[in-house]
């Protein structure tokens, strides 16, 4: 891959995927494509790029050599969309989730392995600010071990009105939406996680809209992720609760609070367009922070929410 001049395509042309554009120069888009063209002719409109546009990946590749497909479809679509830009050369940035189960994401993995391309999942919390910052702080030593992780993203969703609510697209409800940041960023500050406990499951018909799950590291850090669809969860969505203070990451600012000295600031307000652009040059640069298989692994730690949920109560979302 030509790290300085991609040639990109984007896959589906809605919302996230106008993230994505703000952080690549427009001369290395090459396509768009989108089942519905016109949803592509408006996003080629509005940043004004001259690129073709296609109704079809499998045309948009044949058509216009690629190096780079980012994946902006819904989760559903992700396997069989990711699978043929890798087995045609073709190197891939997916939006969360990677697939809808284990067996699927080990599937594309292998399939980029074979291919010798790249397979990254989108991880914008891990370019933010204010984790940054926490995590530089941690690393320092400055804030002793780390305890105790409180991971919270809430905010009052009309999920109804969105593709979310067709449970055949989506794939689940707010833990397949915000599960995989929610447990990658969990995972960047702790390593790997096994689930202890379900604490609440709240569900509207096939779609859990509240959930809270606590999980432990292997090095028995214990983590509580807590998500809704329903009501905001408050300024700070980490917490991290260390032996000589408290680091709060928030929306508008990231503190560390030490135990025996003043608070201070250690960055401010959350961008995600800065995130989006830090992501994008992480992409192409192998950034540590876009590992391997990071995607792969919150697919499986959902899975297994997902299972326990189904466990303590039969009218939860099956396990795919």
């Amino acid at each position: 891959m030509n790290s300085s001049s991609p040639r990109v395509v984007v896959v589906g042309c809605g919302g996230i995927a106008r993230a994505h554009l703000s952080a690549i120069a427009p001369a290395h888009i090459v396509a768009l494509c989108d089942s519905d063209l016109n949803a592509a002719h408006r996003l080629r409109a509005e940043f004004e790029l001259t690129s073709p546009v296609f109704d079809s990946l499998e045309i948009a590749l044949e058509t216009q050599p690629s190096d780079v497909a980012i994946i902006c479809t819904p989760p559903a679509t992700h396997f069989e969309l990711v699978r043929l830009a890798l087995n045609t050369g073709v190197n891939v940035l997916c939006e969360k989730p990677l697939a809808l189960s284990v067996h699927d994401s080990s599937i594309l993995i292998e399939v980029a392995r074979e291919n010798d391309v790249t397979l990254r999942t989108s991880a914008k919390y891990r370019f933010c600010a204010g984790v940054a910052g926490a995590k530089s702080l941690l690393d320092s030593g400055e804030t002793g071990a780390l305890q105790n992780l409180r991971i919270a993203f809430g905010s009052a969703f009309d999920f109804a009105r969105s593709w979310h609510a067709n449970i055949a697209l989506s794939g689940g409800g707010v833990w397949m939406d915000n599960g995989p940041h929610a447990l990658d960023l969990a995972r960047y500050f702790v390593g790997d996680l096994h689930i202890e406990s379900l604490n609440d499951w709240q569900s509207n018909g096939e779609l859990e809209t509240e959930g809270e799950v606590r999980l432990r590291s292997n090095a028995g850090v214990c983590v509580e992720i807590a998500l809704s669809w329903a009501r905001s969860l408050g300024d700070y969505f980490a917490i991290l609760e260390c032996e000589r203070g408290i680091l709060e990451i928030g929306w508008r600012e990231t503190l560390w609070r030490p135990h025996n000295a003043q608070a201070r600031s250690i960055a401010g307000r959350y961008d995600k367009a800065e995130c989006f652009a830090a992501q994008w040059q992480g992409f192409l640069n192998d950034d540590a922070r876009l590992g391997n298989e990071d995607g792969a692994r919150a697919v499986e730690l959902i899975e297994a929410i997902y299972r326990t949920a189904k466990a303590s109560n039969p009218c939860c979302l099956p396990v795919a």
